[in-house]
């Protein structure tokens, strides 16, 4: 079983990068997951590193035994980490038009699931989050 609990779709460059995570297995004993499917005008792929390791793309799917051995064959594909580019992404200094600072930032509430990082200030949304297992 694949459960899907947070979904976070990112720009990178020429990249849109949606990051899933969840659980997966039996439900008496869940394991964590996360996924990556990275879009670009020449580039598709999907990425999962959980239960199993491995990589889609149009024509083919690669499973792993290592997880550094399917980071060396992203490189290859993409020229870059996608995990470093998502870790630096969500580590970056959130910062709205106004540059009124991360003080004037707060999560609010939208529908059910949905998540905004907006500044009090100017009312910009900065960040979003979607949480699946809210609305299931």
């Amino acid at each position: 079983m694949h459960k899907i609990d947070r979904q976070k779709t990112i720009k990178i460059d020429e990249y849109e990068i949606e990051l899933s995570t969840g659980s997966e297995g039996p439900d008496f004993d869940p394991y964590s997951f996360q996924e990556i499917e990275i879009t670009s005008s020449d580039v598709k792929l999907t990425c999962h590193s959980g239960l199993g390791l491995w990589i889609k793309t149009a024509d083919k799917e690669t499973t792993y035994r290592e997880y550094d051995e399917m980071i060396v064959d992203l490189v290859t594909i993409l020229g870059f980490d996608p995990w470093a580019k998502i870790e630096e992404y969500q580590d970056r200094p959130k910062e709205c038009k106004c540059k009124s600072g991360e003080q004037e930032l707060e999560w609010i509430d939208g529908y059910p699931g949905e998540h905004f990082l907006m500044c009090k200030k100017c009312k910009e949304i900065v960040d979003t989050e979607f949480c699946l297992s809210e609305i299931e």
